[in-house]
């Protein structure tokens, strides 16, 4: 099952290249009359947080860190950093749905991509632990 554990990196680091896109990322801007202007930005810009909308930075953040945790758990190679990375996931998956809070307007399908793909990370990451730990019960 060795050959298995670089698996639980590649999800994380495709959200990670989809976080670093200007089109995650969802502001809309009223105009005169009943007109909106529609940017979208990078998961990582600053201007995102600066008008309120938590979400972006706050999935960036704890995904990096679940990425950074998915490759040391996969050199290491201990059971303790799945599980922990499996809730690392788990809590940026949740993070990546906060632009619904704010109404569909705020979310594009680069975020739906991004929370796909966490999704997916924290289930294999799941899985790979659970398979650790049927296997050190089996010994």
């Amino acid at each position: 099952m060795k050959k298995y554990r670089f698996l639980i990196c590649i999800f994380p680091f495709i959200a990670f290249i989809l976080e670093m896109l200007p089109y995650g990322a969802v502001l809309n801007f009223a105009t005169e009359g009943d007109g909106v202007i529609r940017r979208t930005f990078s998961y990582f810009d600053m201007t995102v947080f600066g008008y309120a909308n938590f979400g972006p930075i706050l999935t960036a953040v704890f995904s990096v860190g679940a990425l950074a945790l998915c490759v040391i758990a996969c050199i290491k190679h201990k059971r303790s950093l799945y599980k922990v990375c499996v809730m690392l996931l788990a809590i940026a998956f949740v993070l990546s749905l906060c632009p619904f809070m704010l109404g569909i307007r705020y979310f594009s399908v680069v975020g739906l991509l991004i929370s796909i793909s966490l999704a997916v990370s924290s289930a294999v990451a799941f899985w790979y632990y659970k398979i650790l730990k049927n296997a050190k019960e089996a010994h």
